[in-house]
């Protein structure tokens, strides 16, 4: 099982979107194998929420070639383009699963799943 899923994007300037579901960073899992099978060149963003909660580094940006995420193009931030948090909020919010199991710290899960609970609610 991969300690990610990946989203298409097609409505804003990254290619892909890369949510964590897991404990381990897939940024580091791309670095280690120094190979993303599914981009070949472009840019992806991460969300990793699972990990870092909503500190600022929550998500990360990197542009690939070749396969290969090029390193001085990482970039960190606590925030993303709207059609970016719209996604990972989407997805999150049905596999909450997901976030229970994370290793984050009760209350902050207690948070995220009412959060997404709530935009659910006004959808």
């Amino acid at each position: 099982m991969n300690n990610y899923y990946r989203i298409k994007l097609s409505d804003c300037q990254y290619d892909f979107l890369i949510i964590a579901t897991t404990h381990e960073n897939p940024v580091n899992s791309f670095l280690y194998d120094n190979y993303i099978s599914f981009v070949e060149n472009g840019k992806v963003a991460f969300d990793l929420t699972v990990i870092n909660g909503k500190s600022f580094n929550r998500y990360a940006f990197a542009e690939v070639k070749n396969h290969k995420i090029i390193i001085p193009s990482i970039t960190v931030s606590s925030t993303a383009d709207e059609s970016i948090t719209n996604k990972s909020d989407c997805f999150f919010a049905q596999h909450l699963d997901i976030i229970e199991k994370s290793i984050l710290p009760k209350a902050l899960k207690f948070l995220l799943i009412n959060e997404l609970k709530k935009k659910l609610l006004n959808n």
